[in-house]
């Protein structure tokens, strides 16, 4: 899909999509329980496999315009699971897969198959199971055993998550222990509240996590997925660079890492107001600050965007792990952030911004990451000459309504299938 962009000011109101961080979780929890409805409209590709390979374990799941239903898993002995693109699918699901003694296929496109696995794959596999790794494909077999999990924590906090899902359903205790530091921690909080949501009982520890075995998934019954600061922080930086812009349905109170995009945006300059689970951004003038992404590297790409709007030099660090997303994300970002006319560098895992302290230069953009995307839409609306989008389709992944709340709050853009 190709997308026109022209120079817009955002004005308006939208209501952010729903957590795409929470919804996985939720809906892997109904799964282990006895059932629950998840209140919100939860789409997107990553969502719909999630939802695709939990079905496949024996979860059955109705997915309605704004809520999903889920019935527990009643396990098969044998599965093939799709994650599409998405590696929380892959990540949280192994180990809940090997917990239930499933021998499964996990399969992706894109880079999925290419993304670091490698140290969960061998936690399991000290654990009873075997994981056969090939160029398009894991395989999964035999059931997964209680104990000691040692689980590298400087790759990704979704090896964590996806063993905290699991190892409550087994017959023992088990400990994880965490080697190195936990990178995105936000992430694994969210993950503790929900399992708490469903009585599930987690005990941090010196070394990482004990779970008692044994446990039983209590379902709340009905629950409500929250929105979802990562996916609202294009437009709040689309109402920092251009006008004002409210965006609704987001809890100020969420464990998301991502909500820091409310603080770094008040401390660059721009006017933040958070009022009764909306929040509004108004034009200031943008000053240039420094920050890390180690917590929240989903909104590297927007806020180095934004930041290419200060007059000065911005700094983002703990960058790296953005070479490992669906594209080379940190690459992409460079990338981009010179076609619109600022000045980037990478250097000792930091992104060094220079910006013009004014509208970008109009671009063309090939857009094969849906953040990548959604950031250029932005950076075309405040760019003097537009931007053209090639490959916009892939905002689907996340924020298939993206374009529709792009338009209803000001932006001007036009798509048209290649």
């Amino acid at each position: 899909m190709r997308a026109e962009i022209r120079p817009s000011r955002f004005l308006g109101e939208i209501a952010a999509p729903v957590s795409k961080s929470a919804a996985h979780r939720l809906l892997i929890a109904s799964a282990l329980s006895d059932g629950a409805k998840i209140l919100g409209r939860l789409s997107g590709e990553d969502i719909q496999a999630t939802v695709r390979c939990l079905s496949a374990l024996g979860a059955e799941i109705a997915v309605n315009e704004n809520s999903v239903t889920v019935e527990r898993i009643e396990p098969k002995e044998a599965a093939a699971l799709d994650c599409g693109e998405s590696g929380s699918t892959l990540r949280f699901l192994l180990p809940v897969a090997a917990a239930f003694g499933v021998n499964a296929e996990f399969y992706g496109r894109g880079r999925l198959m290419e993304r670091p696995v490698q140290s969960l794959l061998e936690t399991l596999e000290s654990r009873g199971v075997k994981a056969e790794a090939g160029a398009g494909s894991i395989k999964l077999f035999g059931k997964l055993s209680s104990g000691a999990f040692v689980i590298d924590g400087t790759v990704s906090s979704q090896y964590i998550t996806g063993l905290l899902f699991a190892l409550p359903v087994l017959e023992g205790d088990s400990e994880i222990i965490i080697k190195g530091e936990a990178v995105s921690a936000s992430y694994i909080e969210i993950t503790k509240s929900i399992l708490e949501q469903f009585k599930i009982d987690i005990k941090t520890t010196d070394r990482g996590f004990f779970i008692k075995g044994g446990q039983k998934y209590i379902s709340p019954g009905e629950t409500v997925c929250e929105g979802d600061f990562s996916g609202a922080a294009f437009f709040l930086v689309g109402g920092a660079l251009t006008g004002e812009i409210t965006v609704s349905s987001l809890n100020p109170e969420a464990k998301q890492g991502d909500k820091v995009v409310l603080e770094l945006l008040a401390r660059s300059g721009a006017e933040v107001t958070v009022e009764h689970g909306s929040v509004t951004v108004r034009k200031k003038e943008i000053r240039p600050i420094s920050f890390s992404a180690s917590d929240c590297p989903d909104i590297a790409p927007i806020m180095a965007v934004y930041l290419a709007a200060a007059k000065g030099k911005s700094k983002i660090e703990s960058v790296g792990r953005l070479k490992a997303k669906e594209s080379d994300r940190l690459a992409e970002t460079i990338k981009l952030l010179k076609l619109m006319g600022a000045g980037a560098e990478y250097s000792s895992d930091a992104l060094y911004i220079c910006g013009r302290g004014k509208a970008f230069n109009g671009f063309e953009y090939a857009a094969n990451d849906h953040r990548m995307a959604m950031s250029a839409a932005i950076a075309g609306a405040y760019s003097e000459g537009g931007a053209v989008i090639w490959g916009a389709e892939c905002v689907d992944k996340s924020y298939p309504d993206f374009f529709k709340d792009f338009i209803k709050t000001g932006g001007k853009a036009r798509t048209e299938t290649d």
